[in-house]
């Protein structure tokens, strides 16, 4: 029997508000990549802004572990080179087919509450017409109340 691979999964929250702050995001996700090993290839997916999830598989698993930890690193430094900031969440640790369940159901749950339903479509003309100030004659005067 062959050893199966373990897979090592990190969480982190990370944002950026400079003026091209996806593009900073975007650069410090291949920065995370980028730390891959031809036994190890390190992936980091966005669940849901700012929530991002790297994973690896690995036949050590403290190999592994030292590999999404470096990942985290080289993110962290390339989004805060650019003003943002990345929390880990869950550090690094290997994870179970439960556990990889539970992200995917979390990421389907996440994608039904993004779809678009009946009542998000644009307001008509009309509607935006009907409401106002009512009928006013601007020449008529001020209106006077007797008591």
């Amino acid at each position: 029997m062959t050893p199966q691979p373990l897979k090592i999964r990190a969480d982190v929250e990370m944002t950026c508000f400079a003026y091209d702050g996806i593009e900073k995001i975007k650069a410090a996700m291949h920065a995370a990549e980028g730390v891959s090993t031809e036994e190890c290839a390190v992936k980091m997916k966005l669940v849901a802004p700012p929530l991002y999830v790297l994973t690896t598989q690995s036949l050590d698993k403290g190999r592994g572990v030292e590999l999404l930890q470096a990942a985290c690193d080289a993110c962290r430094a390339a989004v805060e080179g650019a003003k943002g900031k990345l929390v880990v969440k869950e550090a690094p640790r290997a994870v179970s087919e439960r556990d990889d369940r539970l992200l995917a159901e979390k990421l389907e749950a996440l994608e039904a509450a993004n779809k678009e339903v009946d009542g998000d479509a644009d307001r008509s003309s009309e509607e935006e017409e009907d409401g106002g100030m009512g009928d006013f004659d601007a020449e008529a005067g001020p209106a006077t109340i007797e008591v």
